[in-house]
């Protein structure tokens, strides 16, 4: 359909079991469909450090102003990582869009 319409499709696959605790993600790590892999043109993996939770803790602290612990217990560390990778994803599709004119098609009668 991308193909055929001429735009962009976006889709999300988890990484297996070999594919935790890893920055180095590869088409062997998705989950779901080996399909995917091989269709794709373009796999980007998104993951989040210790250190860019602990850095989001602290941002989140500073601007409630509340302590670094209290947003720990109000928060789970689940939640914490999601908000970092949607973070990420937002960025990288911002940095990387392209803008495009849009073509008017003739009205075919």
């Amino acid at each position: 359909m991308s193909y055929h319409l001429q735009i962009p499709v976006l889709t999300a696959v988890q990484c297996n079991s070999s594919g935790f605790n890893t920055a180095d993600i590869g088409m062997q790590n998705i989950a779901e469909s080996r399909g995917i892999a091989h269709t794709a043109d373009f796999i980007a993996g998104l993951y989040q450090t210790e250190d860019e939770i602990a850095a989001h803790v602290k941002e989140l602290a500073e601007q409630y102003s509340i302590e670094e612990d209290k947003v720990k217990e109000a928060i789970s560390e689940d939640a914490l990582a999601r908000d970092v990778k949607l973070q990420k994803a937002s960025k990288f599709l911002f940095d990387n869009a392209v803008a495009t004119a849009v073509e008017e098609k003739a009205d075919e009668e």
